[in-house]
C-alpha cells in the first residue's frame, strides 16, 4: 500500500461540499474533516487545471513551468485551440522514482503520455492519439478489470463526438460520467491492491466536468460527488493506518453569471 497517496479532485469547490456534508450527505468527506486538518488554499494565476496541477507536482510557477493555459490563440484569426504542453520531468513522483520509490501517477490532467518510471502511469487529459500507459501492458490489465477501461469523458468525447448527438444531453452526460468515474476507481482500486507502490498521484476529473455543463443543476452534480465520496472512502479502506492522505484540488468553481 502507498505510504503517501494524494487524491485529486478536479474542480472541488467548498461552496459545494462543505453544505452537503452539513445536510448529512457526504459522509466520507465529513469523517475527513472531522479527523484531519482543512481549509482554504489559493490556486495558480491563472486558477485553471492547467497549469494548476502541474504547478502542484512539479513546485514552479506557470512563469517557470513555461505556460499558464492549455489554449493559445493563432496569430491571425485569433481564434482558441488547444495545444499540448510538455513538463519538466521534476514532479514528486519523478523524484521518488530516481530515488528508488515505487509510484502511481493516475489520470493526472497534462500528464498526456506514459514513459519509463518506476512504478505505474495512466495519462491523463490531453493524452495523444491511442490511450497508452506504462508499462505497456497495464492497460490490457485495466481493460480485463474494468470491462474496457475508458478515460477523461472530455477525452472520450473529443475522440467519439458521442455528446453532441444524445438529445437528453444531462441525463446521459451524468450516466456516462458516472460509469466512466466508477471504471476508473476499479482500476485504482486493482493497480493499489495487485501492484506495490510507495506514492500514488490520483486524479478524478469528473467534478471540474459536471459543473462545467450543468452549474445551475446541483442535482446532477451531487450525484457525481456522492460517488465520489463513496469511492474515496473505499480508497481509504484500502490503505493502512501509516499512509499519509492528501485530497486536494486544482481549483474551486464559481457561476460566471
Amino acid at each position: 500500500m502507498p505510504k503517501v497517496i494524494v487524491i485529486g479532485l478536479d474542480g472541488a469547490t467548498w461552496n459545494l461540499i462543505l453544505p452537503w456534508i452539513r445536510e448529512g450527505k457526504l459522509p466520507t468527506f465529513k469523517k475527513l474533516l472531522d479527523k484531519g486538518a482543512w481549509g482554504y488554499l489559493e490556486s495558480t494565476i491563472p486558477p485553471w487545471t492547467i497549469p494548476a496541477w502541474n504547478s502542484m507536482s512539479t513546485g514552479l510557477n506557470p512563469g517557470k513551468l513555461g505556460f499558464a493555459t492549455f489554449m493559445v490563440r493563432d496569430g491571425y484569426t485569433f481564434k482558441p485551440y488547444f495545444t499540448v504542453r510538455k513538463i519538466p520531468k521534476r514532479n514528486i513522483w519523478d523524484l521518488l522514482s530516481a530515488a528508488g520509490k515505487k509510484v502511481l501517477v493516475f489520470n493526472v490532467p497534462n500528464v498526456h503520455e506514459p514513459y519509463p518510471i518506476n512504478g505505474y502511469i495512466v495519462p491523463g487529459w490531453l493524452h495523444i492519439g491511442e490511450l497508452k500507459t506504462f508499462p505497456q501492458n497495464l492497460l490490457e490489465e485495466l481493460d480485463k478489470i474494468c470491462n474496457g477501461f475508458e478515460p477523461d469523458i472530455v477525452i472520450a468525447d473529443a475522440l467519439k463526438g458521442e455528446i453532441l448527438e444524445i438529445p437528453d444531453i444531462k441525463r446521459e452526460y451524468i450516466k456516462k460520467t458516472y460509469r466512466i468515474l466508477k471504471k476508473q476507481y476499479f482500476a485504482v482500486k486493482y493497480i493499489l491492491k495487485e501492484k506495490k507502490c510507495d506514492f500514488a498521484f490520483i486524479v478524478f476529473t469528473e467534478p471540474d466536468r459536471v459543473q462545467h455543463k450543468f452549474w445551475h443543476e446541483k442535482d446532477a452534480i451531487l450525484t457525481i460527488y456522492k460517488l465520489l465520496d463513496k469511492i474515496v472512502g473505499r480508497i481509504l479502506n484500502l490503505l493502512d493506518k501509516n499512509t499519509f492522505i492528501f485530497i486536494v484540488s486544482d481549483h474551486g468553481f464559481l457561476p460566471v453569471n
